[in-house]
């Protein structure tokens, strides 16, 4: 109610006073609105490398107002477009949506890594030296397959290859292939299941291909399962193929510096 006057129902309307006689009159439209009473927003939706969106959930659906600001508190790490965020350099950065009507608000901290940048907490870094390398790493039966093959050593023996991201849902199986450089190598592969940036945690390490000396360069297939707890986030699979006569696997850490070896890392996206 304001000034005496009470809304019944969502619309517009013209209120008019007048004075007793009716020679002076005053017009004034109003309109009765449902008020927001709170945001939130959605899940992270990935639409590009170093590119997300955000999408705003309003309470109630139906308010009547729903237009927002949106604002970066680094817009040197990270830029905002009307919840499209681009990654810009490495840092943290607060994306925060403020309703122009009531002034709620929602917001959530991003982090960029990497060069060329893109989203998520940064990896431990990994170099290494020499013709060791896993030149396919392949998946069936996921949601998105993975189908990378490449001969060639990377720069310093390591990459990262966000333009080949497998898809999997929680709870799903799929099929790892690997096929190693030549038949001298072992190769581990890990999948960083709960989105911490790291591939410390138990079950992380989903495969060791050709872990004894003299072996064969595969293909080698293994069943990997996908935790039904799995943090629904894009993480990385990190698969390293190594000199079998000159590493262990068994103590071999993916960070660092690797003997005889090449590290390459994808995206993994998990899905419900």
């Amino acid at each position: 109610m304001v000034s005496g006057i009470i809304g019944l129902k969502v619309g517009t309307t013209t209120i008019t006073a007048s004075t007793a006689d009716g020679k002076v009159k005053q017009s004034l439209p109003v309109r009765v609105i449902v008020k927001v009473t709170g945001i939130k927003l959605s899940p992270e939706v990935p639409i590009a490398p170093g590119k997300i969106r955000y999408d705003v959930l309003f309470t109630p659906a139906d308010a009547s107002i729903q237009d927002l600001t949106w604002t970066s508190s680094d817009p040197e790490v990270a830029s905002v477009d009307n919840g499209v965020v681009t990654a810009l350099s490495r840092g943290s950065s607060i994306i925060t949506a403020t309703t122009v009507e009531g002034g709620r608000s929602a917001f959530v901290e991003v982090f960029v890594s990497g060069n060329p940048p893109v989203f998520g907490k940064e990896y431990c870094t990994i170099t290494g030296y020499g013709e060791y390398c896993p030149d396919e790493v392949r998946t069936e039966g996921a949601a998105q397959n993975l189908s990378h093959v490449n001969t060639a050593i990377p720069t310093n023996n390591y990459k990262y290859y966000p333009e080949d991201r497998l898809i999997v849902k929680r709870g799903s199986d799929f099929t790892l292939h690997l096929v190693q450089s030549n038949n001298w190598s072992c190769s581990a592969v890990w999948i960083d299941w709960n989105g911490d940036r790291n591939f410390t945690n138990d079950g992380e390490r989903i495969a060791v291909f050709g872990d004894f000396e003299g072996t064969n360069n595969g293909p080698y297939s293994i069943s990997v399962h996908v935790p039904a707890d799995a943090a629904l986030d894009v993480v990385r699979m990190r698969a390293a193929t190594v000199d079998s006569w000159a590493v262990d696997l068994s103590a071999f850490e993916p960070c660092g510096s690797v003997r005889h070896g090449t590290v390459k890392d994808f995206d993994v996206e998990i899905t419900d």
